[in-house]
């Protein structure tokens, strides 16, 4: 780039002017360059005198060639056609460069060697001379093309500040004046080049080149924008300033350089001497905020909308799904206190097909299946708007867990195990982990078992039938139990677990074409991680980042493809930039039609990116989940299986990890550390002919001439945890410990599992039963739309109209004929019959929140202040009330937490209304105040073993106090019971001889319910029920593992003991629920625990189509009818018992 010389310039201006134009240019020139100047500084624009006479000279310039080059306004025919300009006229810009030393040396053969001259800034002029066939003349605000640049001008504010790559610049811009806006009465009708808002309705990258980006405080040049935009996603935004930062501090130093080179080389004149000057350059480097607004406004404008439509323009064969939490957790939300928190509790969850692409993703607030509904339902759409079949497979870590949701938008889809993840359960029940010499080899032999040939040199794995994979798996596992030493004492939990799936065809495959493995997304977890590295993120930066690297991976995955699917990939030879290339391809296109090739040569169109209208987002959505605000109680941070797995694989043993992963596996943590106790005999369920007639591994000869070792594991320190922490392993009671007393393995088919999952009648296709949820999630997709006062209870009622009555058909019953049915009985069914009016609703509300606040609000629909308990004045009270009312997890039933949420949120907004309040009252959920707790009570059990009861501001009298004033632990009348953690079981104190270095653990909760099971010691009768909660309700289910029971607490009397289930209750809590919520108008701040957790196991059972006319209610297998219950309340259909729910239909 040429250097712009006002001297030189103007010489070469008169060699196309007449002698006496020539004579008056200097003066000219000079008197319009002055007052420009002088105008200038009259409206403080910043700037040296030499800056700005410098940039006065490039308008004089410009504005001269500019009028050069432009015909006449009343000019007509072929007098309108704008002249040339001569040769003789260098045309410089638009970005302007100032002289140097080299200038003045070689033109005046002497130099003024000052440092201004050095640290003159580049100037870029943006001008329609510049930018002819741009289409600048249109109106940004109203789209008119009766506009004039002539009554515009050049701005009068002078110059603007730029951010540069290697050096800050300066931007100049002309005018566009609107003459429909002016006429119209709108204002602002003038429009500056410079200023954002003419750029408002043009995308980055359809700016012409050279022009800045402008924001509303500050712009950046084309090439810091590029930089930005290339770099942000692999470092943070900090960092990038930093780097940047650091290049302009060297082209400064590099200057200063030059320039006491040149002063010492200056020889002194007549006139001038030179002197050593010493010069700073004070204008400072962009800054990360500024960096962040930048890659924000690239992410919204440009990159959320292509990403997506790339995304629509994927299909599949076979999608693999799994989330990962730990690049989530980076995402916080920012509230006004400038406290941080975490609401994406349910991970990224990502589906990624058989060519590795990722062709779905979310940030899930919760981790229910409903959001893989929804997420299932949209790519369906995908299939139907693109006319390719549905996905074939669905590989997933917890497979049986959600086939029932898989199943239910896909009826032919089949779910199947990954292999990847058995096997770290598998190895996760190894003794010693990676100490232990036969985990390699193990492993090994695992994979061998279920796999016949591994995946590499550019095919799939081939699995295994599953009877192979059965015999192989058992063999496996039974020959290292029989040399002792390798397996712990939860293995044969754990075990069991997995050979379930492996039993039932999980691991089996019904295509080897195409790759279906699960470990491909588990590589694209790190991709995931790598997002923001080792630091926080706000919500939006993390979004912004998240649609950034699925193009970029998909981009660079399609690279390696062949195909026509891939022709637009291809086409972009690896550039993430697709919207930039499909404008690029689309004009191509267009110049071959009208502008075709010369005769004989051929040139073939170029492929364009499909737009598919499915209907699809991406990220952060609107969720029917999230609108519920009293979901499953799942940890206050979540626990990643990958993360946990690896950690204990690839780490020294520790116990704070142990928890975790015993969490995980549903396993007691201390039999994580002792061996397996074998003895001869008794292994459990054997296959003795699999270990005498089945060879696994290369090294099965070696192994099994091995000693069989039984190690002795009795020690005092495995007792004592044995006796605080009973093995929780959830075995199945004798007649259900084999597998094939709970599903028929050998009448199930391994090409179709739809058979023995699907309970449609037969001869009627699986599509047709549609349960309510999913209508439910289409509807919410569909629309897009939603409000946190419409929770799940309005959802589900809102579904049910009241037709006219109709002759139901005859229901076919398998209920023992032995029912008494009373008068009291038949009174009492015939007023749970009469169906219900219809629903009325009511709107909710908007608050005011932070940015990060209120993109979470505008895609979730859900206020983030109700999720957490975050200001000050928040926790105070939270602390108050705990230590007033002795709230403590384990002694609070679901109506104590009722009553508990309304007692602090009336608190809260008495807080809030007096006049020194600086928060806004929002009412907390129960589950917000559920999570404070257990986190609060984790941090007093952290403090009363450290000792540390020292606050933020330096005292230790606030957490004294509150570690001292609720007990943790219930304790039995009598002698004071000592816990394994040392603390007095009716106190918060340690006892003599605990020291507070004694190990601290979370006690062992139930996972339903979230409560302790044994507060009160062995055989204690506070102690947790051994198979049941508080509800009646199985802490798991042993009849059918893909039969999910409902979610705690349900309502009182439905359920007895985990065996007995009530049909009149359940009837009578559907129609109480329906007055007090429907009818008498109840809010959702002032719903039940139990009214939220029966709406949502309605919602999971409750099917409308299998028998028209009729609401039917999926039984759950691991109950039996009360005595009293009548015949005519259930049918049967294809082995399967539903409840009528007549006051529904």
């Amino acid at each position: 780039m040429a250097t712009f010389a006002p001297d030189t310039v103007k010489h070469l201006w008169k060699t196309c002017l007449t002698s006496k134009e020539a004579k008056t240019l200097d003066a000219e020139w000079e008197k319009n360059v002055a007052a420009r100047v002088t105008a200038w500084k009259t409206k403080d624009t910043p700037g040296s005198d030499a800056q700005l006479t410098w940039e006065s000279h490039v308008v004089e310039y410009v504005t001269r060639i500019h009028s050069k080059t432009t015909a006449h306004g009343n000019a007509k025919g072929l007098n309108a056609t704008p002249p040339s300009l001569p040769n003789t006229i260098p045309i410089f810009g638009p970005r302007f460069k100032p002289p140097t030393y080299l200038e003045q040396y070689k033109r005046k053969g002497q130099v003024l060697v000052i440092p201004e001259t050095l640290f003159l800034k580049p100037l870029v002029i943006v001008h329609p001379f510049y930018y002819p066939n741009a289409d600048l003349e249109k109106c940004p605000r109203c789209g008119s093309s009766n506009t004039s640049w002539t009554d515009g001008g050049w701005t009068g504010a002078g110059p603007r500040h730029v951010h540069g790559e290697r050096v800050e610049e300066r931007a100049m811009g002309y005018q566009l004046r609107c003459k429909a806006c002016k006429t119209n009465g709108t204002k602002p009708f003038c429009f500056a080049l410079t200023n954002k808002d003419f750029w408002q309705n043009w995308e980055p990258s359809q700016i012409p080149r050279g022009i800045p980006i402008f924001l509303s405080r500050a712009a950046v040049s084309r090439e810091l924008f590029d930089l930005i935009i290339e770099f942000r996603p692999t470092s943070t935004a900090a960092g990038l300033a930093e780097n940047i930062k650091q290049l302009h501090l060297l082209e400064t130093t590099q200057r200063i350089l030059e320039y006491l080179v040149h002063l010492k080389a200056a020889k002194p004149s007549l006139f001038s001497k030179p002197a050593l000057q010493d010069y700073v350059d004070l204008n400072t480097s962009i800054t990360s905020d500024l960096v962040s607004d930048i890659y924000e406004l690239f992410s919204t404008r440009i990159r959320q909308s292509e990403s997506s439509q790339y995304l629509r323009s994927l299909s599949a064969k076979c999608i693999s799904t799994d989330a990962t939490f730990r690049s989530a957790s980076k995402a916080t939300v920012v509230e006004k206190g400038g406290t941080r928190s975490r609401p994406l509790k349910g991970g990224i969850v990502s589906f990624l097909n058989e060519n590795n692409e990722i062709v779905n993703w979310r940030l899930c607030m919760t981790q229910a299946n409903s959001e893989l509904v929804e997420m299932l339902t949209g790519l369906k759409a995908r299939c139907d708007a693109l006319g390719v079949p549905y996905p074939e497979m669905m590989v997933a870590d917890n497979c049986c867990h959600v086939r029932g949701s898989a199943v239910s938008v896909m009826p032919s889809i089949k779910v199947v195990q990954d292999i990847w993840h058995l096997l770290m359960r598998m190895l996760a029940v190894i003794l010693d982990g990676t100490r232990n010499p036969y985990r390699l080899q193990v492993a090994q032999e695992l994979v061998d078992a279920l796999l016949e040939t591994r995946a590499g040199n550019g095919h799939g794995a081939v699995y295994r039938p599953r009877d192979e994979q059965v015999k192989r798996f058992k063999a496996v596992y039974e020959k290292y139990a029989r040399i002792g030493g390798v397996w712990n004492a939860a293995a044969e939990k754990v075990y069991r677990d997995q050979l379930a799936h492996v039993e039932k065809g999980c691991t089996a495959r019904t295509r080897s074409d195409i790759l279906s493995d699960g470990s491909r997304i588990e590589g694209s977890h790190k991709g995931w991680n790598s997002i923001q590295r080792s630091f926080a993120s706000g919500v939006e930066n993390f979004v912004a980042l998240s649609h950034d690297f699925v193009l970029r991976r998909n981009i660079r995955v399609v690279q390696k493809l062949t195909g026509t699917a891939f022709e637009f990939g291809l086409s972009t030879h690896g550039c993430h930039h697709i919207s930039l290339i499909n404008a690029v391809n689309r004009r191509f296109n267009d110049c071959l039609v009208t502008h075709p090739p010369v005769a004989g040569v051929t040139i073939q169109s170029r492929p364009l990116l499909a737009n598919i209208e499915s209907g699809e987002t991406f990220g952060l959505v609107p969720s029917l989940t999230t609108l519920i605000s009293f979901d499953d109680l799942e940890p206050k941070e979540p626990i990643d299986p990958d993360d946990g797995l690896e950690a204990l694989l690839h780490s020294d043993t520790d116990l704070t990890d142990l928890d975790a992963l015993a969490q995980r596996l549903g396993v007691d943590p201390t039999l994580l550390l002792q061996p397996q106790h074998t003895a001869a005999g008794k292994l459990g369920p054997s296959l003795a002919s699999t270990q005498a007639d089945l060879t696994v591994g290369p090294a099965a000869a070696a192994t099994q001439s091995a000693p069989l070792l039984t190690p002795d594991i009795a020690t005092s320190s495995s007792n004592l945890s044995q006796a605080v922490y009973p093995a929780i392993t959830g075995k199945r009671p004798a007649e259900h410990s084999d597998a094939h007393s709970f599903i028929d393995i050998d009448a199930m088919d391994c090409d179709n599992n739809s058979q023995v999952f699907d309970s449609s009648p037969e001869g009627e296709p699986a599509s047709k039963r549609v349960r309510l949820t999913q209508d439910q999630l289409i509807n919410a997709c569909a629309s897009g739309t939603g409000s946190s006062s419409i929770g799940p209870i309005y959802s589900f009622f809102s579904k049910q109209a009241a037709p006219p009555e109709a002759v139901l058909p005859a229901a076919t019953s398998t209920i023992s004929s032995t029912r008494k049915q009373t008068s009291s009985t038949s009174k009492r069914l015939s007023t749970l019959q009469n169906s219900l009016p219809p629903p009325k609703f009511s709107p909710g509300h908007d608050k005011q929140l932070t940015r990060s606040q209120l993109l979470l609000m505008h895609h979730t629909n859900i206020d983030p202040r109700s999720l957490s308990v975050s200001s000050p004045s928040e926790f105070y009270l939270f602390m108050d009330l705990r230590a007033e009312h002795q709230w403590a997890s384990f002694s609070m039933s679901p109506a104590k937490w009722k009553d508990a949420t309304k007692l602090y949120n009336q608190a809260l907004q008495s807080l809030s209304e007096e006049p020194t309040s600086e928060f806004t009252f929002v009412a907390k959920s129960v589950k917000t105040l559920m999570d404070k707790l257990n986190n609060v009570e984790a941090q007093v059990l952290r403090r009363l073993q450290t000792g540390d009861f020292v606050s933020s501001n330096g005292t230790d009298t606030f957490w004294k106090k509150h570690c001292s004033s609720v007990v943790l632990t219930k304790a039995e009348p009598g002698p004071a019971v000592l816990g394994s953690d040392g603390l007095n079981a009716s106190s918060n104190t340690l006892e003599p001889g605990a020291t507070s270095s004694t190990k601290l653990r979370k006690a062992p909760v139930c996972k339903r319910c979230n409560q302790l099971l044994y507060p009160g010691g062995q055989r204690s009768t506070l102690n947790h029920a051994r198979d049941f909660c508080s509800d009646g309700v199985r802490k798991k289910t042993q009849v059918d593992i893909d039969d999910e029971l409902p979610k705690w607490p349900q309502p009182a009397g439905i359920y007895d003991k985990g065996i007995t289930f009530n049909a009149f209750a359940l009837l009578e809590a559907i129609r109480e629920l329906y007055q007090k919520v429907l009818s008498d108008g109840l809010q959702p701040t002032d719903y039940e625990l139990e009214e939220d957790a029966l709406v949502d196991s309605l919602n999971k059972r409750i099917a409308m189509d299998v028998r028209p006319g009729e609401v039917l209610f999926k039984l759950y297998k691991d109950f039996t009818l009360s005595f009293d219950t009548p015949e005519t309340l259930f049918v049967t259909i294809n082995n399967v018992q539903y409840l009528r729910i007549l006051c529904l239909q």
